[in-house]
């Protein structure tokens, strides 16, 4: 598996409609590394990627899987709303 995770990262992002300076509000982490990655300038550590999938809405192993990540509905919820769908759902398993 080979991954260019400039890319994978920017075309997750942008599949979600989410600039740069949201995913760095969403995430936490600087606009400008957000860019340096995006930019093959730098290699992200590990916890810059789990910040940053957490706040796409994927997990590591999505991210990094061969398959592109899902651009259903679901995956392109922000994590509160993700939040919020689960407990909706909890609340009709409990009916």
């Amino acid at each position: 598996m080979d991954v260019d995770v400039a890319a994978r990262l920017r075309q997750v992002r942008e599949s979600r409609g989410i600039s740069q300076y949201r995913l760095s509000k969403l995430s936490g982490v600087a606009a400008s590394a957000i860019n340096k990655v995006e930019s093959g300038v730098t290699n992200p550590t590990v916890e810059l990627m789990e910040r940053l999938c957490s706040a796409l809405g994927v997990t590591l192993s999505e991210f990094f899987s061969d398959e592109q990540p899902s651009s259903d509905r679901i995956s392109r919820l922000t994590p509160e709303q993700r939040q919020a769908l689960e407990r909706f759902l909890e609340t009709l398993e409990r009916s």
